[in-house]
């Protein structure tokens, strides 16, 4: 659970604010950095940018391909 570690190929669920509305986004294939407390930067393989999230938001999901729930395990 330390600062800095990095786990690639997490299935991601999370909500992304734009003007004037909320969308849920899933993705099975990101890399995930913690980066500090309660946040993670969610890197995407292709051309989009990351996103900065809070693991204290009401919907964010983030599964290894091992099974592991990283926002429990990195929740502080």
């Amino acid at each position: 659970m330390a600062y800095g570690d990095s786990v690639s190929g997490v299935s991601a669920e999370f909500r992304e604010f734009r003007y004037k509305e909320s969308m849920l986004r899933v993705r099975k294939a990101v890399d995930v950095i913690h980066v500090s407390k309660n946040r993670v930067l969610i890197l995407f393989p292709l051309t989009k940018t990351p996103v900065l999230k809070s693991l204290t938001a009401k919907r964010i999901t983030l599964v290894t391909p091992d099974g592991r729930d990283l926002v429990k395990e990195w929740r502080e």
